[in-house]
């Protein structure tokens, strides 16, 4: 019998990603709830790691227009559905930036 290997976490497919944009979800924690706990001044920096299609993007962005937030995801088509969501307020603003990170794995 071959070995198999052991479960790796990967992230959630692009594919899949409207299941993070159910509004069901706001029933946890809406995004405007999350600004609040986290209690922004409008001249903060945000650094958002893995923001999938953006669920909490455009409203971290509006919380700190003097400010920026930076998203940082292993997918490019997160980053893209992410912007999408944030464009129309961002671009106006210019206080939101994306990157996408590649890592190698090593063997």
């Amino acid at each position: 019998m071959a070995k198999t290997r052991a479960h790796e976490p990967q992230p959630m497919p692009h594919t899949k990603a409207h299941h993070l944009l159910n509004p069901l979800r706001s029933l946890i924690l809406t995004p405007e709830k999350l600004v609040a706990r986290l209690d922004l001044s409008p001249d903060f920096r945000v650094l958002e790691l893995g923001p999938g299609p953006g669920y909490f993007s455009p409203t971290v962005a509006r919380s700190v227009p003097e400010g920026k937030l930076v998203l940082v995801d292993v997918q490019q088509e997160m980053i893209g559905s992410a912007e999408d969501a944030g464009f129309r307020y961002c671009a106006t603003h210019g206080n939101f930036l994306s990157y996408t990170v590649n890592f190698r794995k090593e063997r």
